[in-house]
C-alpha cells in the first residue's frame, strides 16, 4: 500500500493505495529494442498503445504506397495489442 499527503487550501487528504499491476506487451522488432518502447503498456485499467507503424516483426515495410492498407494494417497491429493485455 503507497501513501500519499495532499494539502490544497489548508485541507490535507491523505491517500492509501493499492500498487497497480504492470502489463508490457512486446513484439521483438528490431525498433523496440533499439528506441526502448512496448507495443502496449497495462497499468491497471489503463492501456497505452505505442509505436504503431506498417511495418511486419521484421521492421519491413507493408503496402508501400497505399495508405489504406497501411491503415488496415496498424489497426490490426493495434487490436491484437489490446486484446494481449485483456482489453475487451
Amino acid at each position: 500500500i503507497s501513501i500519499f499527503e495532499v494539502s490544497q487550501n489548508n485541507i490535507s487528504f491523505v491517500i492509501l493505495c493499492e500498487p497497480m499491476k504492470r502489463t508490457q506487451i512486446s513484439t521483438g522488432t528490431p525498433w523496440e529494442s533499439k528506441v526502448g518502447y512496448s507495443r502496449a503498456v497495462r497499468v491497471g485499467p489503463l492501456i497505452y498503445i505505442s509505436g504503431t507503424v506498417a511495418s511486419n516483426a521484421d521492421g519491413e515495410i507493408q503496402h508501400p504506397g497505399d495508405p489504406y492498407l497501411q491503415t488496415v494494417f496498424i489497426l490490426n497491429k493495434i487490436q491484437a495489442a489490446l486484446q494481449a493485455v485483456g482489453a475487451d
